[in-house]
């Protein structure tokens, strides 16, 4: 009887252990996919911030390209020409301060989206700092939503620019 019994404990024991390991290797597994899943966010967040310091870089050139452009137009008046030229290049500057508030919105609800899915599993300290890139992200849509609206109203001006001047030189 006891020999049945040590076998019984024996194959009970192995039942928990391998049950208990099944469980154990879930958990790693999770935690596992849950590390993989934040080095992939790390990964997309170093590459939004390289392509925004980019966007960054661009605008500036436009600005500094934008008041040449102004200081040449008060010595030499622009043809109609150079006025067209001028108000496409508002036009495409706005496109893309445009399409840079999207993509910060955009960046900004992913970061809210990974914030929430850490808070959940119980990372606040994470979480806060997904909290944080996303308001930087909106703060920065914001400030590309206001970029937009001045590179539009310069492409009006550009285009109003252009039509009174087709109009005195009969164009």
């Amino acid at each position: 009887m006891s020999r049945i019994r040590g076998w019984a404990v024996g194959a009970g024991a192995l039942g928990a252990l391998a049950f208990g390991g099944a469980g154990i290797a879930d958990a790693h597994g999770q935690h596992h996919r849950s590390h993989k899943a934040k080095a992939k966010d790390v990964r997309v967040d170093r590459r939004d911030r390289h392509v925004d310091a980019a966007d960054r870089s661009k605008d500036k050139a436009d600005k500094h390209s934008d008041s040449v452009d102004r200081q040449q137009d008060q010595v030499n008046p622009p043809s109609a020409a150079e006025q067209q030229q001028e108000a496409a290049d508002a036009q495409s500057e706005s496109a893309d301060a445009s399409n840079e508030a999207t993509d910060n919105s955009n960046e900004a609800a992913d970061a809210n989206s990974e914030a929430a899915d850490d808070s959940a599993q119980g990372d606040s300290q994470d979480a806060a700092q997904e909290q944080n890139q996303a308001a930087e992200d909106q703060s920065s849509a914001s400030a590309e939503d206001q970029q937009a609206n001045e590179d539009q109203n310069k492409a009006a001006e550009d285009s109003t620019m252009e039509q009174d001047s087709s109009a005195t030189t009969g164009d």
